[in-house]
């Protein structure tokens, strides 16, 4: 909290006058113009006091090519002659070097040079690069055509951690208090022994176990090969000329119906996944893309299409989301180069199986992604999809306008 300072006088038993004569600018105080304080001082110890005869306006320079944003003052300017009084604001200094700003008060053709030197950190905080997600805040609510008064509702918070290198170290998912009993909390965490390996550690309070693997990494940093630290699971990734994920295998799950994924790229965007069953495509993905939303690794170092959407290459089905991960930290080679506008859900699934041999099915009507950017930075991405509830049977089809719904869900993002 700022506060306006008195200007402080010289002592009863000094008799030194420090007053000066500036011209149209008078400071009964001139020691009032140099000015130390330390790092976390967030006002000046003193106000700065001056008379004018007339109007006056205000800059403020640092040593530095840039304008400073760390300090500030009131008032900045004054409309006639009088006695003013100046508040100087600054922001706490976390870094361990000096630093200067000069105020300088112009009258007509006279002006006055205000110094303030404010120290260094004995602790420096590390400065935090602006494309560093550090936290995504994500709702989610279900709006039911039936009219219900009270939505379901689901909140959670990721919280990511980084090492001195910049290196994600975890990624933390937690429901927040407001959800309901069987809420879930789950931490990964992500080592670095050298240059060619990942170790890769996931836990969930649903579970007592530890879920623990390796990646080995090729010359440019992409993941090859992963396998499981704990089972026979096994995962490889190969690329193309590019330097784009072209194909996943997956083994080591007898039960796993699904053991390759290739990967359709159109441009720089990843625009589809042919789910192999044995020697046979057995379904498809395909993606849409916003071509006015850049997907820039320089201005959001996490992939948020495969973190929040899971737009990526990847295997169907696997119990550990390995290529949502490895996307998600961009050691899965090139991210698609825009935003996404499609959530490869299924479009149509079946949910209750009724006495007659008929089912009860949902089918996405309408489905979209917007993507919010400030400079180019991911703020905030909103999903919504139209769901409509209908009755099978003997092929034909009864819609039941009451069981549809409305999905939303909104992830705000935090550098």
């Amino acid at each position: 909290m700022a506060f306006i300072a008195a200007a402080l006088l010289a002592s009863c038993s000094d008799d030194k006058d420090y007053s000066g004569d500036f011209g149209q600018i008078k400071v009964p105080d001139t020691r009032q113009l140099e000015q130390t304080v330390s790092a976390d001082d967030t006002q000046s110890a003193r106000g700065v006091t001056f008379t004018t005869e007339g109007a006056w306006t205000s800059t403020i320079a640092e040593t530095r090519a840039e304008a400073p944003a760390w300090i500030s003052i009131s008032p900045d300017r004054g409309d006639a002659a009088g006695s003013y009084t100046l508040k100087i604001t600054l922001e706490p200094n976390t870094s361990g070097a000096s630093r200067t700003a000069t105020i300088v008060i112009t009258c007509g053709t006279s002006k006055i040079e205000i110094t303030v030197t404010q120290e260094g950190a004995d602790d420096p905080i590390e400065s935090t690069p602006a494309n560093r997600i550090m936290r995504i805040d994500s709702r989610q609510q279900t709006i039911r055509n039936s009219g219900d008064s009270d939505p379901e509702r689901w909140t959670s918070t990721s919280r990511f951690t980084y090492d001195d290198a910049g290196r994600l170290t975890c990624y933390e998912w937690d429901d927040t208090p407001e959800n309901s009993a069987d809420a879930m909390d789950e931490v990964l965490r992500i080592s670095y022994p050298d240059a060619k390996t990942l170790k890769l550690s996931a836990e969930t309070t649903e579970s007592p176990e530890k879920g623990s693997y390796t990646v080995t990494l090729d010359d440019a940093g992409r993941a090859v090969a992963a396998r499981s630290d704990n089972g026979p699971e096994r995962w490889t990734f190969a690329y193309d000329g590019n330097g784009c994920c072209k194909e996943c295998t997956y083994s080591g799950d007898e039960y796993h119906y699904y053991p390759r994924t290739v990967c359709r790229w159109t441009g720089n965007d990843l625009t589809g996944l042919d789910i192999y069953q044995g020697k046979e495509v057995d379904f498809s993905y395909e993606f849409e893309y916003h071509a006015d939303r850049p997907n820039t690794p320089a201005l959001c170092n996490l992939d948020l299409n495969a973190l929040l959407f899971d737009v990526c290459p990847d295997i169907e089905d696997a119990d550990f989301f390995m290529g949502s991960v490895l996307s998600g930290i961009g050691r899965l080679g090139n991210r698609s180069a825009h935003l996404t506008n499609t959530n490869p859900d299924e479009s149509v699934f079946s949910v209750e199986s009724l006495p007659d041999g008929s089912f009860i099915s949902f089918r996405v009507l309408n489905e979209q992604i917007e993507w919010k950017q400030v400079g180019g930075r991911v703020t905030e991405a909103i999903w919504i999809q139209e769901v409509e509830c209908f009755q099978e049977k003997d092929g034909k089809e009864t819609v039941i306008p009451e069981r549809g719904y409305t999905e939303i869900e909104t992830h705000q993002i935090f550098y």
